[in-house]
């Protein structure tokens, strides 16, 4: 069972205004023990992109004195968990602290005071985004899809429903909630008698706060509005919590019933502007998007009894990738990097394997991105420039020393312009800069430029003027991208720092479980497999899987080929290449990779995309997943291998429905079939998605697949039939 919770919040100090990045880890009310606090630590540490100014921690006093012990300066340990916060000896992690609840309220310790600047943040609004984090990962917020709304039992209509039950998953999230009503309501709580609480799925929330205030008042619940009408004001002291709300009318008729507002809250609503009583969680400070979608709107009701709602009410929907899911900048794109510009897939660059990486040096000999870079820097950026930053590798540094010419042809030539790595940014000070100009060639998410960013706030006064250039962007999703922007352009003055992008394409996920590692484990697995089938001989189907081990292990810079050894190729006329762009016409020399890139990133637009029936997005009403015709009408070997690979497991997961499920067994039996003619050419794929279970049917259906495609191929040793015999394994156990 998971001991804590952690969430990074950006909060200003108090003392000198700057705005820090701060990771907060919030335990329950577990014992703790020094070995678990460093692995604490540790564990929060390496799930972040960009290591944190500060790290509080949220606990009761006996955790507070494991901490002060893990982290006095006897502790041996403790120097090794210090330099993990350390970046090119500079502290990036400068103050560990703790809040420590007393019963009252919370009480600051300092664990490790930072050597060069003293912290100081209102603790209570740390729970905020720890808060909001909660809505994110447990899905509690539902939107309608196209075309529907909910129906409240309230008899508002509108596309929000909100599952406050699902608001915390294991004892730690309470404990988030737990502390969170404690600090903001604790005089409420302690004061009370009777709690009144509108539903029981909110019963362990109210439990957990009134245990940390010492209170010992009676919780009952009226059952939303069906006993609504039916309660009055108590006589004894008391506090009301409501679950959730997208418009406050309960709370408004609990005020009509004599109830006083300032003993009434609701947990989540979409404001807590205009409403009786408080709230705890405000949507609006998450996303104001939600404040759009609380007005009335026709169309087909989903009428909501309490809170007795699944995604599982309907059908997954299914989407067809078509023309309309082009990614904006993908032409582009193609048309710079698309021959030989795209690297191999899991290429090895600044000592980082990546599943997709651009030939940044293409930038330098660009003629219209270097007429870009000339409109960027003068009309973008200040001419108080007089220190250029490179962030990445080579191509980024080439691409600074051509910013600083283009620079210093419009300066002064008196005027001296530094240019330095992004590990040398220790070197500057107040006194010798007066302008930074942040170059990088190829940006992902954005580490890199964050790391960046967050040097310059230690070594550089805010009110010195700065620009980022990141000239390609190949962001995981168009939301991460805009976080980024907004990380590295928001500052404590008035004005936001400068950032421009030439070419911006989300890609889709990019991280460490890809497809291929997924397949490096599947390797594994088979070495160690028992392949005991009933009609298959066993010497073949050893053989077989050793077959497996070595194709995945010859084919991690690849797809895997087709059953004759021969690569996976493409066709004329694929519908994202531009009819007579020069990549269409040379169709047969483009690379794997690029056109693994141009396929997951047309996936990801499609599930971004503003048009929900054409959007691959689950909602909480809704499942959605890849339609079979996919692979009917991308036809292409290649391509049936990157809807695979690039393809997220629940939008191949056809289990939910028998049609669905139906459509892809008898696709997937004539693709086994016929694996030694072209409609099979990717039948290894379809193997190896069945064996690690990225595609899923239904049960039955897979039973009936997987015993009939061995049953073909049982005479001859095979990696088709090894990996085959993988997916039986799966699906046996």
């Amino acid at each position: 069972m998971k001991r804590y919770h952690s969430w990074i919040c950006d909060e200003e100090c108090s003392t000198n205004s700057i705005r820090l990045s701060v990771l907060v880890i919030c335990y329950n009310s577990c014992i703790l023990e020094v070995d678990s606090f460093y692995k604490d630590i540790e564990e929060s540490l390496k799930r972040l992109e960009v290591l944190p100014d500060c790290v509080y921690f949220v606990g009761n006093s006996a955790q507070l004195r494991v901490a002060k012990n893990a982290l006095s300066p006897e502790q041996n340990q403790r120097e090794i968990l210090i330099k993990r916060g350390q970046r090119y000896g500079t502290d990036f992690v400068k103050v560990y602290n703790f809040f420590a609840w007393d019963g009252t309220n919370f009480v600051e310790h300092s664990l490790y005071p930072g050597p060069t600047i003293e912290f100081k943040i209102d603790g209570r609004k740390l729970f905020l985004p720890g808060l909001l984090s909660l809505i994110e990962e447990n899905n509690v917020v539902h939107l309608a899809p196209s075309g529907h709304s909910f129906k409240h039992p309230s008899g508002n209509i509108n596309k929000l429903f909100i599952q406050s039950r699902e608001l915390a998953s294991n004892e730690a999230q309470l404990y988030v909630l737990g502390y969170a009503l404690a600090a903001k309501y604790f005089d409420k709580l302690i004061s009370s008698r009777l709690i009144l609480i509108d539903t029981m799925g909110i019963y362990s929330v109210v439990k957990t706060a009134l245990q940390l205030v010492g209170g010992s008042a009676e919780i009952q619940s009226f059952h939303s509005y069906e006993n609504l009408a039916l309660i009055s004001e108590p006589d004894v002291e008391y506090f009301c919590v409501i679950s959730a709300s997208t418009s406050g009318s309960m709370a408004r008729k609990l005020v009509k019933q004599n109830f006083k507002p300032e003993k009434i809250l609701t947990l989540i609503d979409i404001s807590d502007q205009g409403r009786e009583g408080g709230v705890l969680i405000p949507l609006s400070k998450m996303s104001r998007s939600y404040s759009n979608l609380v007005s009335d709107e026709l169309g087909t009701l989903i009428e909501l009894i309490g809170e007795n709602f699944t995604s599982k009410a309907k059908p997954p929907k299914s989407v067809t990738v078509a023309l309309k899911h082009n990614p904006d900048h993908l032409g582009e794109i193609l048309k710079k990097f698309g021959l030989d510009g795209v690297l191999p897939l899991n290429s090895m660059t600044a000592g980082k394997s990546r599943l997709i990486e651009l030939d940044a040096s293409r930038l330098l000999t660009d003629a219209e991105f270097s007429h870009w870079l000339d409109i960027e820097i003068n009309w973008s950026v200040s001419m108080a420039i007089n220190c250029i930053v490179y962030c990445g590798g080579e191509s980024s540094r080439l691409l600074a020393e051509l910013a600083l010419q283009k620079v210093k042809s419009r300066l002064d030539s008196s005027i001296q312009i530094h240019l330095v790595s992004q590990d040398e940014l220790s070197s500057l000070t107040d006194a010798t800069v007066t302008g930074v100009l942040v170059v990088s060639a190829v940006v992902g998410d954005g580490g890199g430029l964050r790391d960046v960013s967050r040097d310059l706030r230690n070594f550089v006064d805010a009110t010195i003027p700065r620009h980022f250039i990141a000239a390609v962007g190949l962001p995981q999703t168009e939301a991460s991208w805009g976080k980024l922007t907004d990380f590295l352009t928001r500052n404590p003055t008035s004005r936001k720092y400068g950032f421009s992008n030439w070419l911006l394409l989300p890609i889709g996920y990019d991280g460490v479980e890809t497809a291929w590692r997924r397949l490096g484990k599947l390797s594994a697995e088979a070495e160690q497999a028992d392949p005991s089938i009933s009609g298959l001989d066993i010497d073949i189907a050893r053989n077989s899987l050793d077959m497996v081990s070595v194709l995945i292990e010859n084919n991690y810079h690849s797809f895997l080929p087709k059953p004759d050894g021969e690569k996976l190729d493409l066709s004329h006329g694929f519908l994202f290449f531009e009819a007579g762009s020069e990549i269409a016409e040379a169709y047969d020399k483009v690379s794997q990779s690029a056109v693994y890139l141009t396929m997951t990133s047309v996936l990801q637009k499609a599930r971004e995309h503003k048009d929900h029936a054409i959007q691959l997005k689950a909602s909480g009403y809704e499942s959605v997943v890849l339609s079979p015709e996919c692979f009917l009408r991308f036809n292409d070997n290649i391509l049936q291998a990157c809807f695979l690979r690039a393809a997220h497991p629940h939008e191949l997961d056809y289990s939910a429905s028998p049609d669905l499920s139906k459509l892809m067994k008898e696709f997937l039996l004539k693709v086994f079939q016929r694996h030694s003619h072209k409609f099979g050419d990717a039948s290894l794929e379809f193997a190896a998605a069945l064996a690690v279970g990225s595609l899923k049917l239904s049960e039955p259906d897979t039973k009936v697949l997987i015993s009939t495609a061995i049953s073909i191929m049982k005479d001859v040793a095979s990696p088709l039939l090894g990996f085959l015999v993988m997916a039986h394994i799966k699906h046996s156990n």
